[in-house]
């Protein structure tokens, strides 16, 4: 398997977490860094090569309970201005396979291959923004 792609997605995060980690998801903690990361596609950062990573992800379709056939790593950091996620993708066949069905905005992508991280800053479980990358 060879790495998908890896994105880095950060916005001002001063009001979303607290100090110390943070649990996103069992198994999936936000780490507090005090030095800056290069975003730059390359996970050379200490962050980045320590452990913690989420892994054993789902697959949505055509089975919501099964493992995903092709597994991903995410990782989430942060500082006093961002927050950082990497994630690395792993593809079970050709690059030439990556299905898009639509580039409209806002389009329902759930055949598609891609990422997204939906954040509920409202802590309501109803109002969040989401943002997602495929990789084209």
């Amino acid at each position: 398997m060879k790495p998908l792609f890896f994105v880095f997605l950060f916005f001002s995060s001063s009001f979303l977490f607290a100090q110390g980690e943070t649990e996103i998801l069992p198994g999936l903690q936000a780490v507090k860094i005090d030095f800056p990361i290069t975003l730059d596609g390359v996970l050379d950062e200490s962050v980045w090569l320590e452990e913690g990573w989420a892994t054993n992800f789902y697959q949505f379709f055509p089975s919501d309970t099964s493992l995903a056939k092709a597994q991903s790593r995410v990782k989430i950091a942060y500082d006093d201005k961002f927050i950082y996620i990497a994630a690395v993708m792993y593809n079970l066949g050709p690059r030439d396979k990556y299905v898009s069905t639509s580039l409209r905005r806002d389009f329902r992508g759930e055949q598609n291959d891609g990422i997204s991280f939906v954040f509920d800053t409202f802590n309501d479980k109803t109002n969040a923004f989401q943002f997602g990358v495929n990789p084209y």
